[in-house]
């Protein structure tokens, strides 16, 4: 078997993961979540009005302030939801064991065993 062959495998294997499915249902149970996604789409709004007016010729450091409070209180109450909570802590799961895959990459390029 070729190396792209066995990557493929280990990719399966990731997606088999205990930790993968359990990022996979909360990413599901957040997307169906509409309170999340109304919070979730008003961030992006209050991230649009900041960024407009950061990159206008004259700005206006008071607007620019208040859309910088307003983004940042939504992203608070987004971190808040038990859905967002469930993803974030199954992500880093995830995060982690690809964290260790990549060092297992990273040992066998410098000729290290895996």
């Amino acid at each position: 078997m070729d190396v792209l062959t066995k990557a493929r495998e280990m990719c399966k294997e990731i997606q088999k993961s205990e930790a993968f499915i359990e990022m996979m249902e909360a990413s599901k149970r957040g997307d169906a979540n509409e309170t999340l996604q109304e919070k979730i789409s008003n961030f992006n709004l209050k991230k649009i009005a900041l960024d407009r007016e950061v990159s206008r010729e004259e700005k206006n450091s008071d607007k620019i302030a208040q859309y910088d409070r307003e983004m940042r209180e939504v992203y608070q109450s987004i971190m808040q939801e038990p859905d967002m909570i469930a993803y974030s802590e199954a992500k880093k799961k995830v995060d982690d064991m690809m964290t260790q895959v990549q060092l297992l990459i990273n040992f066998t390029l410098r000729g290290d065993d895996p």
